[in-house]
């Protein structure tokens, strides 16, 4: 009697259960009664376009990043970036030594087809099997992954270049949760609901969470001393890399007030006019009051070096390039610091390759003669790296296995480098021009509001690579898009519309401009601003160049007349300030 009970009992179902249950059903019949309506309604919802961006940055990063290939009955291992020309066997050979090179675009850039062709010569008796990790783009947690690869194919060294991508607000996402809310969205129910959600976290700033400099050098940190112990455990050694970056021609991001403080622009304007001492005393007035300010300390910088003094040039270019770390737009001071201070924590090999693109410049700047942009070097950018890196090997052969030491010694005469040429004989190689002009014109479209000091910067390096390739800019109609085309290609995002791209040309007009006033050549200046109002009459800054060109030919009448056409247009207050410091 007590078990038909008790069966019966269990096979009651209790209130709560039925409660939900119920709640389920209806909740299950309302949402398909609304998603019934909304595409009676509305339609169907088209499919979404995928979203490449998520996909390559945070999907595909879990993927392997080498591919195999079968070729004269052998097994050959292959960046899937670079394509199956450059290969190395799956399993190693006899008395081979493998080398792999991970990082980003500057890993990439290296030549290692050439650092392994050194090896082979001066060691013959040694295989190197020398294969290029790197991926465009990657920082160092994505660089992680592909090291954690990289080590299931038996390496007998890594060498790590990573350090300028540390710009990626979040690296880690759920994928599972990711595709899930892919297929749920094809609702109109979830995808309205969601919409409306996100709309009011976006609204209430709460979903606008920026990692802070200190996170992303502790996460640097974290994640290189990751790589390194991985490496560790399988009893790899690790060559870990300082990188070089662009400090003394590369001007900070903008990210303060400088442009409407009248301090900074009276020293700015000292600086322009070749008044260096005065510049220098005015930007020191203004870092009392801005000690943190980076374009305050460039430009005092670029001061100093007016007048040769530069130790002092290169100790604010430093300074700079430590205070614009904030922004991270590539390596850095500290970030260096972190490398090195992790290879002596962790007891792995340092190649210092900031220092030495220091020690080939004779001032011990790293400017435009050994990078072209902020952080990738030009071709002899190879030399100098592999010298670094054969000076390793010298020094840490006992880091390799015994039967290596004797091939190894035969590097130490090794040396490649003797000097950098002249910007002057680089305006011989076409991609080398190239690469000048595409800066100026993404960086004169990136940055719409104002003259942009890096495109000025860049106007400069092709004015000393050949006058005639700075003024015959303006006449390639076609600049724009042959630009953006190829930019495109080596995908770099783009954010500016295609079917306007001509709207760009006053923008370019007026870096271009701005450099020749710079350069004291103010009939081309003047040409410049005028083509720039032709194509734009509303923007304030060619008229603001144009003023500023009057003034210093010495005519205050048509001076006055461009400013106060430049202020009906724009209320800036630097260009109230500029009327006091010409006294017009």
């Amino acid at each position: 009697m007590l078990e038909n009970k008790f069966k019966a009992g269990r096979g009651r179902m209790k209130p709560v259960t039925k409660i939900c249950i119920l709640t389920l059903i209806v909740l299950a019949i309302s949402s398909f009664v609304f998603e019934a309506a909304m595409r009676l309604h509305y339609g169907f919802l088209p499919e979404p376009p995928e979203d490449i961006a998520i996909r390559e940055g945070y999907i595909d990063i879990y993927k392997n990043h080498f591919s195999q290939i079968q070729e004269g009955g052998r097994t050959y291992i292959y960046n899937k970036l670079i394509g199956p020309m450059v290969k190395i066997p799956l399993l190693r050979g006899k008395n081979s030594l493998r080398i792999f090179i991970l990082g980003g675009s500057v890993a990439v850039g290296f030549d290692n087809i050439y650092f392994q062709q050194i090896l082979d010569n001066l060691c013959p008796e040694i295989k190197f099997e020398v294969a290029n990790a790197g991926i465009i783009g990657y920082d160092a947690y994505r660089v992680s992954l592909v090291a954690k690869e990289i080590l299931t194919y038996d390496p007998d060294l890594l060498i790590v270049l990573s350090g300028n991508n540390e710009f990626y607000e979040k690296v880690r996402i759920n994928i599972w949760a990711y595709r899930i809310n892919n297929v749920l969205r094809q609702l109109w129910s979830c995808r309205k609901l969601q919409d409306f959600i996100t709309a009011e976290l976006k609204a209430r700033g709460l979903l606008d969470r920026r990692r802070s400099a200190e996170e992303r050098f502790d996460n640097y940190e974290r994640t290189l001393r990751h790589i390194v112990r991985m490496a560790k455990r399988k009893n790899v050694p690790v060559f870990m890399c300082t990188l070089p970056f662009n400090f003394k021609d590369m001007p900070p991001q903008y990210v303060g007030q400088e442009f409407i403080n009248k301090s900074y622009l009276s020293a700015c304007y000292r600086l322009h006019e070749g008044h260096y001492a005065k510049a220098i005393r005015e930007f020191k007035k203004f870092l009392e009051a801005n000690p943190e300010s980076a374009l305050g300390h460039y430009f005092l910088g670029r001061a100093f070096q007016g007048i040769r003094d530069y130790a002092q040039a290169k100790k604010h270019y430093l300074i700079a390039a430590e205070a614009n770390a904030v922004c991270w737009p590539n390596s850095n001071p500290r970030s260096n610091r972190i490398v090195r201070k992790i290879c002596a924590e962790e007891g792995e090999v340092l190649v210092d390759l900031e220092q030495a693109f220091m020690d080939v410049e004779k001032n011990g700047f790293i400017g435009i003669e050994q990078l072209p942009d902020n952080c990738h070097w030009w071709h002899e950018g190879n030399f100098i790296t592999t010298e670094a890196l054969i000076n390793s090997f010298c020094q840490n052969k006992d880091r390799f296995p015994a039967d290596f030491r004797p091939g190894i010694d035969k590097l130490k005469s090794f040396r490649c480098f003797d000097k950098l040429p002249s910007l002057r004989e680089r305006a011989t190689c076409e991609e080398d021009i190239r690469r000048i002009t595409c800066q100026i014109v993404w960086e004169s479209i990136v940055w719409p509001d104002g003259f942009s000091e890096i495109a000025i910067c860049r106007c400069h390096t092709l004015y000393l690579m050949n006058p005639d390739f700075l003024w015959g800019l303006q006449f390639q109609a076609n600049l724009i898009e042959v630009t953006l085309d190829i930019l495109n290609r080596k995908d770099i995002y783009q954010i500016a519309p295609r079917q306007d791209v001509n709207a760009y040309w006053p923008q370019i007009l007026n870096n271009i401009g701005e450099t020749y006033r710079r350069l004291q050549l103010y009939e081309q200046a003047l040409s410049c601003f005028d083509k720039s109002i032709a194509l734009n009459a509303e923007n304030y800054l060619p008229y603001l160049g144009k003023a500023l060109v009057y003034n210093a030919l010495q005519d205050k009448r048509k001076s006055s007349e461009y400013l106060t056409i430049a202020e009906m247009l724009s209320d800036n207050l630097g260009i109230k300030y500029y009327r006091e410091l010409m006294n017009i």
